[in-house]
């Protein structure tokens, strides 16, 4: 370990059918793993960019540590998401790092390639500041696209309805309970569904996600594909 604090990615193993399935069409199954191939490359090229952050890699299904590999650069630490929930892989995510010993641990998922580096480095200066902080990036969607804690605050991860649009409202007022100190991100967006592409072709900063859009998907753009 070289410092106090870690960055951990959660990601899916890139399986044509199991990732990116809203994606299809306009894409197909085939194009939507690669596409999320590169949302991955994307993501850990900026999280590599941080200064004295170990980076941690959370795959998942459990059986895909050579395929989660093979998509991302060396990093401290690569381990499979443990949980039956969504709100349970996160916590345990924390869980490990802290009992590790970093004092500051920053989760993020990977369906925001273009997510600006600003973003992942105030959010661990905002970590700084007081004890007992968490600091979330509200996604559009109302969830969110990044959490970091420098406190066991497992209560955040309990009885939130992950499938639907209260996540971070959910999240916040379980905070509150909590009597964590607040910091919030600027808003940001998941790329889930055939209209968010165009985020990535309007900043072109998620730059393997960008190109392969623009070399392979000329043809998937958001609306001018019709059911059969």
């Amino acid at each position: 370990m070289k410092g106090f604090d870690a960055l951990s990615i959660m990601l899916k193993a890139p399986r044509p059918g199991t990732v990116k399935t809203r994606l299809c069409p306009p894409l197909t199954h085939v194009q939507a793993a690669r596409l999320y191939t590169c949302f991955i490359k994307d993501v850990f090229s900026c999280a590599l960019k941080l200064d004295e952050v170990d980076l941690f890699a959370v795959f998942t299904p459990p059986d895909s540590e050579k395929e989660a590999a093979a998509v991302i650069p060396p990093v401290s630490g690569l381990f499979a998401q443990e949980g039956a929930s969504l709100g349970a892989r996160i916590s345990n995510v924390f869980t490990r790092l802290f009992s590790e010993g970093y004092k500051r641990v920053v989760v993020i998922g990977s369906d925001s390639p273009d997510i600006p580096f600003e973003f992942m480095e105030d959010s661990f200066r905002l970590l700084c500041f007081r004890e007992n902080t968490v600091v979330l990036g509200p996604a559009l969607d109302g969830g969110y696209y990044l959490i970091g804690l420098n406190t066991q605050a497992n209560e955040l991860f309990e009885d939130i309805r992950w499938s639907g649009a209260s996540v971070l409202e959910d999240t916040l007022e379980k905070a509150r309970a909590a009597m964590l100190n607040i910091e919030l991100l600027p808003k940001w967006h998941d790329v889930d569904r055939a209209k968010d592409l165009a985020f990535i072709k309007k900043t072109g900063a998620a730059h393997e996600s960008f190109r392969f859009l623009q070399t392979h998907v000329r043809r998937a753009a958001p609306g001018k594909h019709k059911r059969k």
